[in-house]
C-alpha cells in the first residue's frame, strides 16, 4: 500500500507528492546566495505563516479521538516533539516543545531553517490527545491580525 494510500484510509486529504533527489553542495551554496541577494519579504513570510497553520490545523481538523498530531523538529544535535509554534515576529518561528527526556526546550528559527516532521499517531484510550498550538504575531496597528 502506498503513502496516498495510507492518507485515504486514514480519512485523510492525500495529495501527490513528487519525490526528488537532495540538492547537491553547489546547489545548497547557490540558494544560500539567491537568500542574500533576495531575501525573503515580508509578505512571503506572512503567507508561509499562513501556510503553516492552516496546513496543520487541517491535519488536526481530521483526528479521531484516539489519535493525536506529532509534530517533530531535528537538528543534527537535539530533537524536539514540538508542542506549540509560536510565529512572534513576520521572520522569526519560535518551536515549543520537549526534548527526548522531557526537557522543556525551545528552537529559535529563521523561517528558511525550520522544517518539521508531522505524524498521525494513535494514542492509549486512557489519553487525551494533544493539540498543536499557535501564537500568531501581534497585529500592526494598521494591519488586522491574519487568524
Amino acid at each position: 500500500m502506498d503513502s496516498k494510500d495510507l492518507a485515504q484510509s486514514a480519512g485523510h486529504l492525500a495529495t501527490d507528492i513528487e519525490y526528488q533527489t537532495a540538492p547537491s553542495k553547489d546547489e545548497l551554496r547557490h540558494m544560500s546566495l539567491l537568500r542574500a541577494i533576495h531575501p525573503i519579504g515580508r509578505g512571503q513570510a506572512e503567507a508561509f505563516q499562513e501556510g503553516v497553520k492552516q496546513h496543520i490545523e487541517a491535519l488536526q481538523s481530521v483526528l479521531s479521538q484516539d489519535e493525536e498530531l506529532r509534530i517533530y523538529h531535528f537538528t543534527p544535535f537535539e530533537s524536539v516533539r514540538v508542542l506549540q509554534i509560536m510565529l512572534s515576529a513576520w521572520n522569526v518561528v519560535v518551536l515549543v516543545g520537549v526534548d527526548p527526556e522531557g526537557n522543556p526546550t525551545q528552537v529559535v528559527s529563521h523561517i528558511h531553517a525550520v522544517n518539521f516532521v508531522c505524524k498521525i499517531v494513535k494514542i492509549k484510550p486512557d489519553q487525551k490527545p494533544q493539540r498543536i498550538g499557535f501564537v500568531m504575531p501581534a497585529a500592526e496597528p494598521d494591519k488586522p491580525q491574519a487568524r
